[in-house]
């Protein structure tokens, strides 16, 4: 039986937040998967396969410039999940690579069936705009004047 969101066991936030019975729908589809440090989750402007939810661990999202130097642009940890523009209907990724940085543990669950709980259900829609709303707000806190 399905441990109820907010359980120990249920250590991503934003997968702790559905209600049980939402919770235990994509239950059997979560699928455990280790971040391997440098593994590339997201590859720039290409279709979302998967989106992932953290469990331990850090994804960063990484932009390169014309030279070939990266920059840190945002990260992922167990708070949220990638792929988040599947939410606001981009069915590709952002300009930015989404590559493992810290190791650790996450669970991934197909996008096709993430939209299909998204468009069935209030309680993703809730607790994914309160996590877009904290990811922007950080975003625009990064954000610095040029002198």
């Amino acid at each position: 039986m399905a441990k109820p969101p907010g359980d120990s066991l249920v250590v991503n936030r934003i997968l702790a937040a559905l209600p049980h019975k939402e919770f235990r729908r994509i239950l059997t589809h979560l699928e455990p998967v280790s971040l391997n440090a440098r593994d590339i989750i997201h590859e720039p402007y290409k279709p979302i396969d998967y989106v992932y939810f953290p469990e331990s661990g850090v994804v960063s999202k990484v932009a390169s410039t014309e030279d070939g130097a990266c920059v840190e642009v945002g990260m992922t940890g167990r708070e949220g999940m990638t792929g988040l523009c599947l939410f606001l209907g981009v069915r590709r990724t952002s300009p930015f690579k989404a590559i493992v940085q810290v190791p650790g543990k996450a669970k991934r669950l197909k996008a096709i069936l993430f939209d299909a709980e998204v468009e069935r259900n209030a309680a993703w829609t809730g607790i994914l705009l309160d996590y877009t709303h904290a990811v922007l707000s950080v975003s625009s806190q990064l954000a610095q004047p040029i002198a």
